[in-house]
């Protein structure tokens, strides 16, 4: 195999399980309210879709951001919300 050098030993450890929930958790409780909270102003779900889409285009460039290359974690990047915790389970 040519990758085989390069694949860690054990890629699955049960510890990065353990704290991928342990950060995902407040992450998605946030966000859900966050979209409770403006999806009760919506009489109708196309105007909830309306209402939530501001939210949708802030979070996505948070999360792309991480996947450029040479972003790592650091103080500034650990102070926003999703992308310091996509940076620490990415690390």
């Amino acid at each position: 195999m040519v990758f085989s050098s390069t694949l860690p030993d054990n890629p699955f450890r049960p510890s990065i399980f353990f704290w991928g929930v342990v950060l995902l958790l407040p992450l998605s409780a946030f966000f859900s309210a966050l979209c409770l909270a403006v999806g009760v102003y919506a009489r109708s779900t196309k105007e909830g879709q309306y209402y939530l889409m501001p939210l949708f285009l802030v979070t996505m460039p948070l999360i792309f951001l991480t996947l450029a290359p040479g972003v790592e974690l650091n103080h500034f990047y650990s102070m926003v919300p999703v992308t310091g915790i996509a940076l620490l389970l990415q690390s």
